[in-house]
């Protein structure tokens, strides 16, 4: 409360110093309003050049009349005396293209059978001939000699036939007769029994052991070759045939007699 009157207290004090301001401030304003106002002091003006006059321009004749030409009168000629119409003939019709006649269908050719093949019989290729020991037998250019036949028990002490088996041993004499050359292999060599079973030949044989190699012709050559069979066998058929592709050979077929 103590702090409100004080602020009242200041701004009574505000009011009453700036009154006296005031007041002065409202006499200058009404003793402006109330006094004359003085009239402006005319400022003399400067001569000023006077501007030279511009020059009307020169009067320019209007171009003189010139009277247009009088229209010439042309005599028309007498009217033409229209010529009579000529009938202009009309085109004649061109004549449509006579129909082209289809090409005539060419008959299709009777069908001629064939001539019936006859059937030619085959021709009965007779079985090789079996040779016999001490024979030769000769096909496709080459010869077969079968010169002895024996057994053995043991070839050496590598080679020994299994519980059973014996090795059979065949001397043979190979020969070429018409051909220029031919091969010989002891693994040309084939042998089968009375049972059907065959047999291949064993890789070694007692010496002389046949050899491999090429005839010339007129050549032959001898060796053993040899075949592990049971010992029971019998019926053996020896068999010599060159495996060579398209060589032309036949098979030398043997009968061994045991």
């Amino acid at each position: 409360m103590q702090w409100l009157k004080s602020q009242s207290r200041k701004r009574k004090l505000i009011i009453l110093a700036a009154l006296p301001l005031v007041l002065v401030c409202l006499c200058t304003t009404l003793a402006n309003l109330t006094s004359p106002t003085p009239e402006p002091t005319p400022i003399p003006a400067e001569a000023s050049p006077v501007p030279t006059p511009t020059p009307y321009p020169t009067y320019t004749p209007y171009p003189t009349y010139t009277p247009l030409p009088k229209p010439t009168t042309t005599t028309l000629s007498p009217a033409a005396t229209p010529l009579p119409p000529t009938n202009t003939p009309l085109p004649t019709d061109t004549p449509y293209p006579t129909d082209t006649p289809w090409p005539t269908s060419t008959p299709i050719p009777t069908h001629t059978p064939l001539p019936t093949a006859t059937p030619v019989p085959p021709t009965y290729t007779p079985p090789p001939s079996l040779g016999k020991i001490g024979q030769k037998v000769e096909a496709g250019g080459i010869a077969l000699t079968v010169n002895a036949v024996s057994t053995a028990e043991v070839i050496s002490d590598f080679w020994k036939p299994d519980t059973g088996y014996i090795f059979l041993v065949i001397d043979v004499t190979i020969e070429t007769t018409t051909r220029e050359t031919a091969p010989y292999n002891p693994f040309y060599f084939s042998l089968k029994d009375a049972g059907g079973f065959e047999y291949s030949v064993a890789i070694a044989a007692p010496k002389p052991q046949l050899k491999s190699g090429d005839l010339m012709r007129g050549e032959k050559v001898r060796g053993n070759v040899a075949f592990e069979v049971p010992k029971d066998s019998r019926g053996f058929i020896l068999t010599y045939e060159p495996l060579v592709i398209l060589g032309g050979y036949k098979p030398l077929k043997v009968d061994l007699g045991r």
